[in-house]
């Protein structure tokens, strides 16, 4: 679990409270090593944080029973963009300072996109 803010971050919305991600809807500062539990219908049932250097970070998804793994590595320049997306959480890296990163994961809405005729396919 996280221990404290670093120098040089913003401050994130829900601190280090890696449990205000459950519903795959936070903004926290997190580090290497650290995991938290999320539901919903990703698929996924916790997010690991791989990695964080100045100049990456890496997170990957795991679901029930190691049926779903996806892993996602960003690089520089960070901000307010989602850069990485597990299985329809979108993760934007807000910023890193030395081993630490703010992040911010929300719903991506990715689904099957609506495609005109579709139902007659086949037919």
């Amino acid at each position: 679990m996280s221990a404290g803010s670093a120098p040089g971050l913003p401050p994130a919305a829900d601190g280090t409270d890696l449990a205000a991600c459950a519903d795959a809807a936070c903004e926290v500062e997190v580090a290497e090593g650290d995991e938290f539990s999320v539901t919903g219908p990703h698929g996924l049932d916790r997010i690991v944080v791989e990695k964080v250097t100045p100049g990456t970070v890496t997170l990957t998804g795991y679901g029930g029973n190691g049926s779903s793994v996806v892993s996602g590595t960003t690089g520089a320049p960070f901000g307010d963009r989602p850069s990485i997306v597990l299985n329809g959480i979108a993760v934007a890296v807000l910023a890193v300072a030395d081993d630490r990163a703010v992040i911010r994961l929300h719903d991506a809405g990715v689904g099957l996109p609506d495609l005109p005729g579709l139902d007659v396919l086949g037919n």
